[in-house]
């Protein structure tokens, strides 16, 4: 919810007034209809988060995701020059390509080792969600043409550094995932004992290739590391997303 209202959103209207993007009537049109889409997808999560956690959603839309002032300094001083910070829109396209992938997933997968049989109304939201998902993608890979892939030189390593300094930051557990956990424990008070252990076996993520793999990896995001091949900017990417390899 956070990501598609106040990110996707925000990248998308202003990238909607750059001139390199202005001269494609039809990609404007298919970025206004995205806009509208995400709001919607925005909605049908909140009612999907009210359905579980009534006592909390009922009365605010955001619970687990919660910005300190300068995170959300920096998220909206960057979002508001994403012609100019286009790594942003290569984080939108590698976010929602992934979602697309969880969507997939959850659709096609009745029932989990982990979660047991999947409610109906996750299946539900997810059926809405990936339809509109996978459009997207195919705006993202333009936008990615228009505002990246024609820039300069120097822009494209500034912006290709950015995209791997931010992926340091976003693959180490923390902020809404640390929150979940501590939720999961008010839930289930029997498992205090574990708390801490529990909470170290969370923050170890950051050094797990298999827990990076499941997040980035070809089998999940087939059109964005076409894109990293195509750019060599990306090709050392490797060295932050342990699931990317070289295609022979």
């Amino acid at each position: 919810m956070l990501f598609e209202q106040d990110f996707i959103n925000r990248v998308i209207v202003q990238l909607a007034k750059y001139n390199r993007v202005t001269k494609n009537s039809n990609l404007i049109r298919c970025m206004t209809q995205m806009v509208q889409e995400e709001k919607t997808h925005h909605k049908i999560f909140l009612d999907l988060n009210k359905l579980c956690l009534p006592e909390i959603y009922c009365h605010r839309e955001k619970y687990f995701m919660q910005l300190n002032r300068w995170d959300s300094f920096f998220f909206n001083l960057s979002t508001s020059f994403p012609a100019y910070l286009t790594f942003l829109v290569w984080f939108i396209m590698i976010f929602e390509e992934y979602s697309i992938a969880l969507s997939r997933s959850m659709i096609e997968t009745e029932a989990t080792e982990s979660l047991g049989k999947l409610e109906n109304n996750f299946i539900k939201a997810h059926i809405r969600h990936i339809k509109d998902e996978t459009r997207h993608i195919h705006i993202n890979v333009n936008l990615i043409t228009e505002c990246f892939t024609k820039d300069s030189k120097f822009n494209r390593k500034v912006n290709a550094f950015f995209l791997k300094t931010f992926f340091k930051d976003i693959i180490v557990p923390k902020r809404g995932g640390i929150a979940v956990f501590r939720h999961f424990i008010k839930e289930f008070p029997e498992l205090e004992p574990q708390k801490q252990a529990m909470l170290k076996s969370l923050e170890a993520l950051k050094n797990d290739d298999r827990f990076q793999k499941s997040l980035f990896n070809r089998e999940l995001m087939p059109y964005t590391f076409e894109l990293f091949d195509a750019n060599p900017e990306f090709h050392s990417l490797e060295r932050v997303l342990k699931g990317y390899t070289k295609s022979s």
